[in-house]
């Protein structure tokens, strides 16, 4: 007879009362922020919003990975579907992407505008 192994749970892994990830960014949460608190989306918005002259893409896909614990390539998702966001503040973008901001894009150096 086989005996129950308890399971190691990370101490990574912080859950909140509903049993979701919660995502302590370490980013302030930015006036206007119109995502989900705590969301990937949200933390993309923050790390945006603290880099008021702008960032390199790739340095905004670190920050992501690093604060979610994402790997590289799905924080890229995520950083893509705000990036979505070109031209206005009501132009066309990824349906996940909320309206009120646009992204300015200089080649690979992204900077949010919101009005």
């Amino acid at each position: 007879m086989k005996k129950k192994v308890a399971s190691k749970k990370s101490k990574s892994a912080k859950k909140s009362l509903n049993g979701k990830h919660v995502i302590k960014s370490g980013f302030p949460r930015a006036e206007g922020n119109p995502f989900r608190e705590n969301s990937s989306y949200s933390v993309v918005y923050d790390i945006l919003a603290k880099h008021k002259e702008g960032l390199p893409r790739q340095r905004l896909v670190e920050l992501l990975a690093k604060t979610t614990g994402k790997n590289p390539k799905r924080a890229g998702f995520d950083a893509a579907v705000l990036l979505s966001a070109k031209d206005s503040v009501n132009g066309p973008r990824h349906r996940s992407c909320r309206s009120g901001f646009y992204v300015e894009r200089e080649n690979d150096f992204v900077k949010l505008r919101t009005a």
